[in-house]
């Protein structure tokens, strides 16, 4: 019996654990499963965080501060898509470090190389032909010195072989140049890298490598040239032969650096994109890789730090007038801030003036109604309440800046594009001077006919309306062109004519072909007629002689 007993009891032990282990096995199997499960995700995770960052993304900017703002501005839209953003900046130049934002990472240029464009001499090239009264050889002679500086700038930046391994060791996607400094695009040809070039302004409407990105017609632009008093023939004519010239010429500075023209180099940008807007800017037929990005550097104003800056500007209950010129023209002829001076004098209201006072001199007594400060936060002070108007030298951004807070401009051009960007706010949100023809009267009559005209205000105010209402800000529009065009490539977007010469695209071939048929069909016309009087009417004259004899 006990030993029944023992073998029934073996049994149901034997049974028990088989049906024990094949229950854990089916526990376990889920477990394995999930396990499985997160492994593959965690791979997923790891193989898309690594795609994600080996997106680079360079940026070569041109080292004026309002550029570099900009910049800045379009670095931000890409690293919210996830890009990683690099510039080479200058370690010298603390204040392009200061516009910089710290989730840009700085590739350092050479600090034992001072940058030419941020010397006294190249301030004065810039200024010298608009602001000092100079005969032709003379003007002639300071441009070209400019250009002597751009090149030595130049060579400075491109024959760094320790700043092409720097860049090279990175492994860049895509890079994005700065189309103010043109020698800057050798960079990414010489990489190899695909690319886009910035402009704050249109390209020149010529047959040009800018041009061939993007053709504009010469019959619907609003240049420089076109906007002087000239017929539009004599301004179409002049305006392509002045600017090729002009363009060839400063290509030529460049063949020290490569062989190939940067004219054909442009060609092989995939975007161009435009800080120009629809509001300030007349409509231009582009091609799809001309993206506008008016206002890059826009954002909504903030209100003023506590300090001297505030406490004047919200003393100023009548109103006050913002001064400025830039962050990068420092330099000034005595003549021109003397007559600034007297015309702050007499001007009405609180003037916020972007000056070093020290560089004042005896004589040079500045006003009590006037605050000089070194660095103003412009986009701040131009979205204070009490703000009447802005003073400027016309740059892209700060234009852009007054048009999205609504204040009415005078503009005094210094040089550059300044000059056709004054043309753009004439008699619509304000007006401009230029500096040689600057003068007290003149200047002061000008600030209080815009601040005391209504339509000026009205005018601004309702493009500032239009301006804010987009579906997306510049900087994300941007961005998002950016990203589709390393994902996609740009070849749906580019236009034919950068495989064709300026002679295709301006159509002389085929106006050729016309005239010469033309011209062929009148010959045959004419010989035809010939051949007729001959026959008809010379046998009439024959019959005629013959009954008269």
């Amino acid at each position: 019996m006990r030993n029944d007993c023992s073998d029934k009891t073996g049994r149901r032990r034997q049974v028990a654990d088989r049906h024990l282990s094949s229950n854990q096995d089916t526990m376990e199997f889920p477990h394995s499963r999930r396990k499985l499960a997160f492994m593959y995700l965690f791979l997923a995770l790891v193989i898309g965080l690594e795609a994600t960052a080996s997106k680079k993304i360079l940026i070569l900017p041109s080292p004026f501060v309002s550029h570099l703002m900009q910049m800045d501005s379009l670095a931000d839209g890409l690293i919210a898509r996830g890009y990683d953003v690099y510039t080479i900046l200058h370690s010298s130049v603390k204040v392009s470090k200061a516009v910089v934002k710290s989730n840009v990472k700085v590739i350092d240029i050479d600090p034992g190389i001072k940058p030419l464009f941020q010397t006294r001499e190249f301030e004065e090239v810039l200024v010298g032909p608009e602001l000092l009264d100079l005969g032709f050889l003379e003007t002639f002679r300071v441009l070209r010195r400019g250009f002597d500086i751009i090149k030595m700038e130049c060579r400075n930046t491109l024959l760094d072989t320790n700043l092409f391994k720097k860049i090279e060791a990175e492994r860049f996607d895509f890079v994005i140049v700065d189309g103010m400094v043109k020698c800057l695009t050798i960079f990414p040809h010489k990489l190899g890298l695909p690319f886009a070039i910035f402009m704050s302004h249109l390209p020149p409407d010529i047959p040009h490598a800018t041009l061939q990105a993007q053709f504009i017609l010469p019959g619907v632009i609003d240049d420089i040239l076109s906007l002087r008093k000239l017929p539009r023939v004599l301004a179409t004519i002049g305006r392509a032969v002045f600017v090729t010239a002009l363009f060839n010429a400063a290509d030529q500075y460049f063949m020290d650096f490569h062989n190939t023209p940067i004219f054909e180099i442009q060609k092989e940008s995939k975007l161009w994109l435009c800080d120009i807007g629809m509001v300030l800017d007349t409509p231009k037929p582009v091609s799809p890789n001309a993206i506008h990005v008016g206002g890059l550097n826009i954002r909504k104003a903030k209100s003023l730090p506590e300090g001297a800056l505030k406490q004047f500007v919200d003393s100023a209950s009548d109103g006050f007038v913002l001064v400025s010129f830039g962050s990068f023209v420092k330099y000034f002829p005595d003549k021109i801030v003397n007559i600034l001076l007297d015309t702050f004098r007499d001007v009405p209201y609180k003037i916020v003036w972007k000056w070093d006072k020290h560089m004042l001199k005896a004589d040079q007594v500045l006003p009590r109604n006037v605050l000089a400060v070194n660095w103003v936060p412009q986009n701040d002070v131009l979205g204070h309440r009490n703000i009447k108007l802005f003073l400027t030298h016309c740059g892209n951004g700060g234009q852009h800046e007054a048009l999205y807070n609504g204040v009415p401009m005078v503009g005094l051009p210094l040089f550059a594009d300044q000059m056709f960007n004054c043309k753009r706010v004439e008699g619509r949100f304000g007006r401009h001077i230029r500096g040689r023809n600057l003068s007290k009267d003149k200047l002061l009559n000008m600030i209080m006919d815009v601040i005391r005209d209504q339509k000026y205000f009205e005018n601004v105010k309702k493009a500032s309306a239009i301006f804010r209402d987009q579906p997306m800000e510049p900087r994300e529009i941007a961005a998002y062109w950016v990203d589709h065009v390393i994902k996609y490539g740009a070849s749906h977007l580019q236009s034919k004519t950068n495989e064709m010469s300026w002679i295709q695209i301006l159509m002389w071939d085929v106006l050729f072909v016309v005239c010469a048929v033309i011209f062929i069909a009148l010959i045959m016309v004419f010989l035809t007629c010939r051949c007729v009087y001959r026959r008809c009417c010379r046998r009439d004259f024959s019959k005629e002689k013959a009954k008269q004899s």
